[in-house]
């Protein structure tokens, strides 16, 4: 379907390099953002610095408050589109828009709503990353599905490289979301038999337990949770360690979970409660240049 962009008002509600990344496709194809809504100083600050877009810049903490509400409600807007943000939007401002709210989720629905989509799909041992686009209700994440695409997780693949992959494919689907709703398609019901809901991660969600831990998972933690996010960790006298990348190691090593093994003075090798893993590369968190040595062990 041939649309004029030009014709068409959105307002962007952004957060983090896949927002920018929107912001400026869409820019590039012409739609008419009226506005850019962000929620947190380092956004704001972030887009100040890239010089996206030169119309006005909302910075909101919250955007359901009664006094940003009166500043947008008058707004003769088409679209709202979410990219990035993490804020909730209640009805009162899903009711804004004229055609919609158009949601960029990084999971597959309706079996991965909630937080943190794609750290959750690695950690889960997932053979495909599924992201979606939705026509947002007053549900999380509970709105028709617009678009769906996916991508093969690679062995070389850790959550750097999958935001990065995703980020690649959502602005098309922005684009195709906003023509199938043009086109008078409002995207197909999810199947509620298949929900399940994922909380936001936090940094207690990345500690590992080596005795509770196998190998596979311990190595899937560290890919879904290492930079740009602070790292799985595990505890070595008190202090946290954190483990920036690891591999399976196929090494038959006897030793108790937790225990560390040193082999050629810079090889370092962890027990699993199932097979081990080797540490390519860690920090302590409070004395950086610290070494692992064959009496550490991770309680």
């Amino acid at each position: 379907m041939n649309i004029n962009l030009k014709n068409i008002n959105a307002v962007l509600f952004i957060s983090g390099q896949r927002g920018l990344i929107i912001l400026e496709y869409l820019n590039q194809k012409n739609l008419n953002i009226s506005k850019v809504i962000v929620g947190s100083e380092k956004d704001l600050d972030l887009l100040n610095e890239t010089n996206k877009f030169n119309g006005e810049i909302i910075f909101e903490k919250n955007i359901n408050n009664k006094n940003f509400l009166d500043q947008i409600s008058d707004l003769d807007t088409d679209y709202f589109i979410l990219s990035g943000f993490r804020q909730i939007l209640k009805k009162d401002i899903l009711n804004i828009p004229k055609k919609g709210t158009i949601n960029l989720h990084g999971g597959k629905l309706p079996e991965y709503r909630g937080g943190s989509p794609l750290n959750w799909q690695i950690i889960n041992g997932e053979k495909y990353i599924y992201i979606t686009t939705i026509l947002t209700d007053e549900g999380i994440d509970t709105g028709n599905i617009l678009s769906e695409n996916s991508f093969e997780i690679m062995e070389n693949d850790d959550i750097a490289t999958v935001h990065e992959k995703a980020n690649n494919l959502f602005p098309e689907m922005v684009l195709d979301s906003i023509k199938m709703i043009e086109g008078g398609n409002q995207g197909e019901k999810q199947d509620e038999k298949k929900a399940s809901y994922w909380h936001q991660r936090n940094d207690d969600d990345g500690y590992i337990n080596f005795k509770d831990y196998d190998a596979e998972s311990v190595v899937r933690m560290t890919k879904a949770l290492t930079y740009p996010y602070p790292c799985a960790w595990g505890v070595v006298d008190k202090e946290k360690v954190r483990i920036i990348k690891a591999k399976v190691s196929d090494m038959r090593l006897k030793a108790k979970p937790g225990e560390v093994c040193v082999l050629n003075d810079n090889d370092f090798f962890i027990i699993c409660s199932e097979g081990s893993v080797q540490l390519l590369k860690y920090k302590f968190e409070q004395d950086e240049k610290r070494k692992l040595n064959k009496n550490d062990k991770f309680d």
